[in-house]
């Protein structure tokens, strides 16, 4: 699995397409993988071809791209959230999604709060 550290939506989603890309250039090496600006932002490189380099970083930019509007947790239409108090970094989720994060946040913080 590429993509381990990220939630089930964007690996049922996107860990296929990556999949895909390591069995058309089996040399491409994942040097990063990382939520940025609640979109994945993957890195890698395909040393000594420097055409497959290009088509490699075209996917990941089109991936990238298409992550913005996944859902992270369930992988359905989803927008990102950039500023929540309630998150400590941007995500993207759809809209049931979100409202079960939030209310689940809110129940820790809410039991936080109450316990003496």
């Amino acid at each position: 699995m590429i993509l381990n550290d990220f939630e089930t939506g964007w690996k049922n989603v996107f860990e296929e397409r990556l999949v895909h890309l390591q069995k058309l250039f089996p040399n491409v090496i994942f040097t990063s993988k990382e939520r940025f600006k609640a979109m994945l932002r993957i890195k890698a490189t395909v040393p000594g071809d420097r055409l497959a380099q290009k088509v490699v970083d075209n996917v990941l930019h089109c991936i990238e791209r298409d992550s913005a509007r996944v859902c992270e947790r369930c992988g359905k239409g989803g927008r990102r959230i950039m500023s929540e108090e309630y998150f400590s970094e941007p995500k993207t989720y759809c809209v049931n999604c979100y409202a079960i994060v939030l209310d689940e946040i809110l129940q820790d913080l809410h039991e936080e709060l109450s316990t003496p």
